[in-house]
């Protein structure tokens, strides 16, 4: 998936060791012929799934109830570090705003609460 910012040359890339069911993320720069970090991520397991790409962070969506494929959590990994920067229990991602905002959702009854959300801090 490459980042949103049309000026910028990163992609992050979802691998996934089918024989382990690990899941790992990556982040490349094909203009630099650069990998600047390859890991998996805290927090993350076979479920999880690369959402977005956006400002400053990379966002990732928990499947907690794998039966169930509906995504759970929100996570952002910092793009220049591949860490986990937060987590947001019980919300997804509907939007990015801009590369500061994030428009996130969580289930309330038969539909969802919206609510803008801080990508810096969740």
């Amino acid at each position: 998936m490459p980042h949103a910012d049309p000026g910028s040359s990163l992609w992050v890339i979802e691998l996934r060791n089918a024989d382990l069911k690990e899941v790992s993320f990556a982040v490349i720069d094909p203009e630099r012929l650069a990998l600047p970090w390859q890991r998996i991520v805290e927090g993350t397991d076979w479920w999880t799934s690369l959402t977005a790409f956006s400002g400053n962070h990379i966002y990732l969506h928990n499947y907690r109830y794998p039966e169930v494929p509906e995504p759970t959590d929100l996570l952002a990994v910092n793009v220049d570090t591949g860490f986990l920067s937060w987590i947001l229990p019980n919300y997804l991602l509907v939007k990015t705003v801009s590369s500061d905002l994030l428009e996130v959702a969580a289930k309330q009854g038969d539909g969802f609460r919206h609510m803008l959300c801080n990508a810096a801090t969740g």
